[in-house]
């Protein structure tokens, strides 16, 4: 199966942690248990096969607003704080 990592993002491969699948280019992996994680976990995205070769990576101001998945999972924006504030 052909595989992108999700915008943004690098996944190591499976058996070699230091090779990484970007989200620049789409690459074939045998669907293991790991990269089946990995999808499901929304770091890699799968890629249909005729379109693999014509992917490219989204622009920021393409990339949708993630701020309702943020919510539902509970992470929440602050501002940083300062040392010495009070």
């Amino acid at each position: 199966m052909k595989v992108i990592a999700a915008p943004g993002l690098q996944v190591p491969k499976e058996d070699q942690p230091r090779s990484y699948i970007s989200d620049s280019e789409a690459v074939t992996v045998e669907p293991s248990a790991y990269y089946m994680r990995q999808l499901a976990d929304g770091d890699l995205l799968e890629v249909a096969a005729d379109l693999a070769d014509d992917i490219s990576p989204a622009a920021p101001d393409d990339l949708p607003d993630d701020s309702a998945e943020q919510a539902a999972v509970g992470v929440k924006k602050t501002a940083s704080s300062k040392k010495g504030a009070a």
